[in-house]
């Protein structure tokens, strides 16, 4: 099996997010959940995608952390497109179908940047119990915002997520989260982990985004499309967004790893329900193969 470590949201060599990518030979199945996690502890990268070859500019994806398959990763995701297109499997200007567990997903290759196009986002509910916003944000090292800001929501695109806002800049980067606590609260709350995202921002992005989850083996991500995704919806749904509106979304910071996440909402073509766009540029650091 060809492997290559890529980092996602980044043109640049160690920035981004890194993912590992594993690309079945053509007619293979997928090997045993036990190899594929055994693969992914090995690469010890916070999540490696496994592709599966379908047909012309269609391909199924599996996605293992360390500790455990999850449905869907947006950074693996566009790492494992970039990856194609190094290879020469795909064309630079190409769409193509992406099957995972959590659905199937669009992917638009364009003057060397990769967008996934996903289905609209689900705001599934809202923490906004004194007890509760008190136990989250002592968690995580934070304030609770004033009164009329934004409060913390559970959304989900693809996998779900608290989207947790904070007053600044200066607190995000501050923020040291009992990474136990935040396990737990994690599995009561039925997610992933927390995105934690401020509006104050650089001119010319949207906001600054730093993602937890120790529940699933990973302190801190440097880029998260799944969550930057539920994020655009969400201050979509808040008015703070339009429709037909593009974002920039910087992470990664506070680890060195400095990541520019593009998204957009918009509208679909066929089916003309509302969709979120998220992308960008990927970096292929290193390449090999496998021997199983």
């Amino acid at each position: 099996m060809k492997f290559l470590i890529a980092e996602a949201f980044t043109g640049e060599p160690f920035g981004g997010n890194t993912a590992g990518i594993v690309i079945l030979p053509d007619g293979e199945e997928f090997p045993s959940e036990t190899i594929m996690m055994k693969t992914a502890a090995e690469l010890r990268y916070s999540e490696t995608a496994f592709i599966k070859t379908l047909g012309k500019d269609s391909f199924q994806l599996r996605y293992f952390t360390p500790a455990a398959e999850v449905d869907l990763c947006g950074h693996a995701t566009i790492a494992s497109f970039g990856a194609l297109l190094h290879l020469g499997l795909i064309r630079g200007e190409s769409i193509c179908d992406c099957r995972t567990k959590s659905g199937d997903l669009t992917i638009t290759l364009r003057n060397g940047t990769v967008m996934m196009e996903m289905q609209a986002p689900l705001v599934a509910g809202m923490i906004e119990g004194r007890g509760e916003l008190e136990e989250l944000y002592e968690a995580m090292g934070a304030r609770i915002p004033e009164e009329k800001a934004l409060r913390p929501a559970i959304v989900t695109a693809g996998i779900p997520d608290i989207l947790l806002p904070v007053c600044c800049r200066h607190e995000l980067h501050a923020m040291e989260p009992d990474m136990k606590k935040l396990a737990e609260l994690s599995e009561r709350y039925g997610v992933t982990g927390v995105h934690a995202f401020t509006m104050d921002a650089e001119e010319g992005a949207l906001c600054h985004c730093r993602n937890f989850a120790p529940l699933f083996g990973i302190d801190e991500e440097a880029a998260t499309g799944t969550s930057s995704a539920g994020l655009t919806w969400y201050l979509k749904e808040c008015g703070i967004i339009g429709e037909d509106s593009q974002q920039l979304m910087i992470q990664g910071e506070s680890m060195g790893r400095r990541s520019v996440i593009r998204t957009s909402v918009q509208r679909n073509k066929k089916t003309g329900l509302p969709s979120i766009c998220v992308g960008g540029r990927t970096c292929i650091l290193a390449e090999g193969e496998i021997h199983i």
